[in-house]
Formats: structure tokens, sequence, C-alpha cells
């Protein structure tokens, strides 16, 4: 077997966890793998993956460097946003010269995520997620197209052009009207939500959580049904409905225990009601949830997550 077709081959093997190619070119990858997989969970991990990247690299393996970068991306991205955008990028060319568009897209995904989500930076997420929709439009890809459509809309409401972003989000919402994919359309009335936000057109921003809302609870999905709770108790706090945030915030206090919610997410529910509570003036409660935000924070600070400005 040619080296750099097994090479590409063992990666995307051990990047899959199912059996292990036995050629011997591919040894030294293989043990690098290994080590990677070891070693997952603490910091030599990046270490093993970029040690076996500059070896596909060597090889001229485009392939199997591309995945490799992919995952070191995939790795730096709540640790070193500038790390993670250096390994997308090398993943993305890389991808290019493999000849997998596609996947090439989804790096410049990653890209414009990190500058939005932690670099604050919307005039660069801007740049990359348009260069990604070409990519896409090219390709035909319409799922892929509607879900960057939305994430743009937000983005330039973000930047004040409201009529723009609301456009491209309509995009997205027709295209999964077309497909009939519900959770797609449920994810674009949250993201119009955010823009009614931006622009404080609070009722019409709880009009779409309420839609979102209302699929999300029937598809008892209570991350996605968290999140959008934080967002309703903005809007209801914008628009000095406190009673109707507590029982928002309420519900996410039940929900708390459940597995795989976000931690952005938790970190902005004790930031409302911390909030809340003291503009109720009780000062205990507040402080309470000021010590769990800023326990759980530390804690995640201690792990190399980063945490996004906004929190």
């Amino acid at each position: 077997m040619h080296f750099k077709h097994s090479l590409t081959c063992l990666l995307s093997v051990a990047l899959s966890s199912t059996a292990i190619a036995q050629e011997a070119p591919t040894v030294k990858m293989q043990r690098l793998l290994d080590s990677a997989k070891v070693h997952a969970k603490d910091n030599r991990y990046p270490m093993f993956l970029s040690q076996a990247a500059a070896l596909a690299d060597k090889e001229n393996d485009a392939g199997a460097s591309a995945l490799l970068h992919q995952r070191l991306g995939h790795y730096y991205y709540d640790k070193f946003p500038k790390l993670s955008i250096n390994n997308n990028k090398k993943a993305y060319e890389q991808f290019l010269k493999d000849s997998n568009e596609r996947q090439a897209a989804m790096c410049l995904h990653s890209i414009g995520f990190v500058f939005e989500e932690h670099l604050n930076k919307h005039d660069s997420a801007i740049n990359y997620i348009q260069q990604a929709i070409a990519m896409h439009e090219k390709l035909h890809d319409t799922s892929e197209l509607a879900n960057m459509n939305k994430y743009l809309g937000v983005l330039y409401a973000k930047t004040g052009k409201f009529a723009e972003g609301k456009s491209y989000v309509d995009k997205a919402i027709k295209t999964y009207k077309g497909q009939r994919y519900e959770p797609g359309i449920a994810v674009c009335q949250y993201d119009m939500a955010t823009i009614y936000m931006l622009q404080k057109k609070f009722d019409s921003s709880l009009y779409y959580l309420k839609e979102a809302k209302a699929y999300w609870q029937h598809s008892k999905n209570p991350g996605r049904t968290f999140n959008v709770n934080n967002q309703m108790v903005a809007a209801y706090m914008m628009s000095k409905k406190q009673e109707e945030a507590l029982k928002a915030m309420s519900e996410n206090d039940k929900m708390l225990n459940n597995k795989g919610l976000y931690y952005g997410d938790v970190l902005k529910h004790y930031q409302n009601k911390s909030q809340f509570y003291m503009l109720k003036k009780d000062k205990e409660k507040a402080y309470s949830y000021r010590n769990r935000y800023v326990e759980l924070k530390d804690s995640l600070v201690k792990q190399g997550i980063k945490i996004s400005p906004s929190l």
C-alpha cells in the first residue's frame, strides 16, 4: 500500500475509534495517535497531535494533515482562540489540496465562530462566513448554506445592519421549511429573536423565543430550552416584566442537573439571577448566585477554557 494512502486511512480509522491498520510505514503515526488517545484529557494531547500533523506534512499527505489540524483547531477552540484559527487555516488549505471542499468550508465556519464567540470581532467573522457561504453555494450544499445564512444574519445585526440580518435569517427559514426541518426553523426563530433584541424590539423578540421554546420543549431538549429561557429573561427584564422573568429563571433552576447544558448558558443563568435579586434588593440571594457564577467560571478557567468576553 502506498504510504500516503495508508497514512490517511490510518488517521481516519484512529479518529473514528475502529480497527487499526498494521502497515509498517504507519507505525510512527500509530504510536502518536495512540499517545494522543491516552492523553486525551491532559495537556500532552495537542503535542502528540501536532507531531502527527508534522509527520503528515513531511509525507505530503494533505488529507491526514487536514484532519489533524482540524482536530487541533477544535481542541484549541475554547482554550487558545488564535491557535484554533491558525490550525483551522492550515486545515482549510490542506482540505483544498485534498479536493475536499466541503470540509474546507467547515474550517471557515470554525474560524468565523472563533472570531465572533471568543475574540468579539464581528467584521472578521463576517468575512470568513461569507467565504464559507460562497463555497456552499458552489457545492449546492443547502443545509450548510442555511446554517451559515442564519449565523451571518445575527452577525450583521450585531454591526447594526438589522434589515440585512433579518433577510439572511429569512433565507435560512425558507430553506428549512422547504426541507421540513423543524430543528433548523426553531434555531432560526431564536436567531431572529436575537436580532430583535439587539434592535430593542422586545415584544417581537419574545414572540420568536416563544415559538422556538415550544418546539424545544416538545422535542424534550433541555439544553436548547435552557438557552431560550435565558434570552427570555433578558427580554422580560428589558420590558420590565420581572415576574415573567422569574418564572423563566425558575424553569432553568429545575434543569440545572440535566447533562449536556452548555457552560456558557449556566454562567448566564447565574448572572441573570444575581442581577435579578440585586434589583429586588435581596443582597443575600444576589451574592449567592454571584458566588456560584464565580465558582463555575474559576473551575472552567483552571481547565484552560477561555470564557467569552460577554460573560
